[in-house]
């Protein structure tokens, strides 16, 4: 196990370089640069733009820039963010939390929700909770993200006035646990309707499949009990496709979630990311970047050590 963990962390090393140059390049390749939107923001003398110049080693190729930027990153040093004059560690240690709690709580109360559910209507074809869980992926895979959120705003914050819609807290108040939630209750509904729309048909699917599987038929001939039938055989068995699409989530919940939090003023990595790419501050658009990459290859990493505690067959072939 510790020679494949070995092996994993070494094969994320190139594929976090090769996520970065793209990204790199890429923001390069756009038209304009941070210096042009400071001049036109106010007058710089030649000799000033010249000094902006050097200070960003605009006078380097790309390639010689990624580099630079690279080692600077691996040495602790991601730079000052050329929008607001800060550190961009400071900027990006401030959000990151907020999202991961916002991405993985709705990643919980998915989890939660589609998981009894998944397996009652594969148990149960064609019953009212197989109709419930249709019902569910159907509204989880057709509404927009935009649309469900304003839809949330209306109804729960400006009819039923019983939930924010704003922010991460009430201002001018003491931050509360209490307030936290509130203010989370509207976003993570939004991104656990759809993670358990796709989950639910994940669930349902592997299910109905193992339970018609061979052993299953053996397990209820040797009387064991429907319900350890289902948990320790038929689920067991099905987490892991269902565990690879929860994997499959988590990009799309750490960087890709602008909406949700555009619309909610959520302060998480989205926005920020969003705000870097109109300012054009590259040192902001790489420091998000290679802190979402960092994260989703840890995510990674994580659940194939995940697959070899569900899977004995997996546990085998790593020994």
């Amino acid at each position: 196990m510790t020679r494949y963990l070995l092996k994993r962390v070494l094969l994320a090393i190139p594929i976090f370089f090769g996520i970065t140059a793209v990204v790199y390049i890429m923001s390069s390749l756009a038209p304009g640069n941070v210096i042009n939107i400071m001049a036109g923001e106010g007058n710089l003398t030649r000799e000033a733009y010249e000094a902006l110049v050097l200070e960003y080693h605009l006078d380097q190729p790309v390639v010689v820039r990624y580099f630079l930027w690279l080692k600077s990153f691996v040495a602790g040093d991601w730079g000052i963010a050329s929008s607001t004059s800060q550190s961009v560690y400071t900027m990006i240690s401030v959000r990151i939390g907020s999202t991961l709690l916002l991405s993985g709580t709705s990643i919980l109360v998915a989890v939660l929700f589609a998981l009894p559910l998944g397996v009652l209507s594969a148990w149960r074809p064609y019953s009212v909770w197989d109709h419930l869980s249709s019902v569910i992926t159907f509204i989880g895979a057709s509404v927009p993200n935009f649309f469900l959120s304003l839809l949330c705003i209306w109804l729960f914050a400006v009819q039923l006035r019983i939930l924010p819609s704003q922010g991460m807290y009430t201002p001018g108040v003491p931050q509360t646990l209490g307030d936290l939630a509130s203010h989370m209750v509207l976003p993570v509904l939004v991104l656990s309707v759809q993670l358990t729309g796709n989950y639910l048909k994940q669930t349902r699917g592997a299910v109905l499949e193992v339970l018609g599987s061979e052993y299953i038929r053996t397990a209820r001939s040797k009387g064991i009990t429907e319900k350890r039938v289902l948990v320790r055989h038929a689920l067991r068995n099905a987490l892991i496709p269902i565990v690879t699409t929860i994997a499959l989530n988590v990009p799309f919940l750490i960087g890709g979630a602008v909406v949700t939090e555009q619309v909610f003023s959520w302060p998480g990595l989205g926005s920020l990311m969003i705000f870097a790419i109109e300012k054009r501050d590259y040192n902001l658009i790489m420091g998000i970047t290679a802190v979402i990459a960092l994260v989703v290859l840890i995510v990674n990493i994580f659940m194939d050590l995940v697959y070899a505690a569900l899977d004995p067959r997996i546990r085998r072939g790593l020994q």
